[in-house]
């Protein structure tokens, strides 16, 4: 039996036990389209009940500059971290990633960029280890950004205006007087 049927039986074994595929394969499948187009993979481990995770697909898919992650990277958003009554909602397989790329002791959003080999190029770590997720901070921002030009061809001005969307996403803060 050759290695790709036997792939395919354990990716539609991983679907039917668990009624979703499993992380193995939406990366494996992400890093060939990546290869396919030449670009970059983009995961996101998220949780339903994130509202940073929320606010970080709402700016990736805000109108002004959707087009721009799409055509720079294949983005795949792994469900880890739920609640007991929504278990059924996590990707299998995804905390083990999660782990292996540095997430266990971040928070979400938490992010990592590949290569269409799987390969780690970046992570949402800053210089000092802390996690930038949804960046809205502008060192976050800066440090953001940074990451999207050095794997990605996106040019200054397209990263000037994902750099305006992001710092201008700052959370409504009541103010105790």
């Amino acid at each position: 039996m050759k290695l790709t049927s036997i792939v395919l039986l354990l990716s539609l074994f991983t679907i039917s036990l668990y009624g979703q595929p499993s992380a193995s394969t939406l990366i494996g499948n992400a890093c060939e389209e990546a290869k396919t187009e030449n670009k970059n993979v983009f995961i996101i481990f998220t949780s339903s009940g994130c509202g940073w995770c929320k606010r970080m697909k709402k700016r990736m898919n805000d109108p002004r500059c959707e087009t721009l992650f799409k055509d720079n990277y294949i983005i795949e958003y792994l469900t880890i971290k739920e609640s007991q009554k929504n278990k059924h909602l996590e990707t299998p397989g995804a905390l083990d990633y999660h782990y292996l790329w540095k997430g266990n002791h971040a928070g979400l959003p938490y992010w990592v960029i590949l290569n269409d080999k799987g390969d780690l190029l970046e992570d949402a770590l800053n210089y000092t280890g802390r996690n930038i997720g949804c960046p809205y901070q502008p060192e976050e921002v800066e440090e953001f950004i940074r990451i999207l030009k050095k794997t990605s061809n996106l040019k200054r001005k397209e990263l000037n205006l994902i750099s305006i969307i992001f710092r201008t996403s700052y959370p409504k803060v009541k103010h105790i007087q």
